[in-house]
């Protein structure tokens, strides 16, 4: 299903950072599109004095203006599909941290 016909969340960005899971892999995330693209974390980190995948998500997040709320969401739908309840960031705390 083409991301234009699939219903995504409100209030997303066309694309977020995140971290793998219990992982220190920086990665990117395209709203609507299942999956995600590794960055280079060695590159990542040359750029910015050895700073960690975590760092780099929050730093390169917070320049674009992306919430972890939305960082959060967007790494929910991207793994486990858009439909889920997870993947809106209305259903985030401002933490990221999912409401109960």
């Amino acid at each position: 299903m083409e991301a234009s016909e699939m219903k995504v969340a409100e209030g997303l960005p066309e694309a977020c950072f995140a971290v793998i899971p219990g992982r220190d892999v920086l990665i990117v995330i395209a709203r609507g599109e299942d999956g995600y693209r590794e960055i280079d974390l060695p590159l990542a980190r040359l750029l910015r004095h050895r700073e960690s995948a975590e760092e780099s998500r929050d730093r390169l997040n917070e320049d674009a203006d992306i919430t972890p709320a939305q960082a959060a969401a967007m790494l929910a739908g991207s793994i486990c599909g858009w439909h889920v309840r997870a993947a809106d960031p209305a259903n985030h705390n401002e933490d990221g941290s999912l409401k109960r």
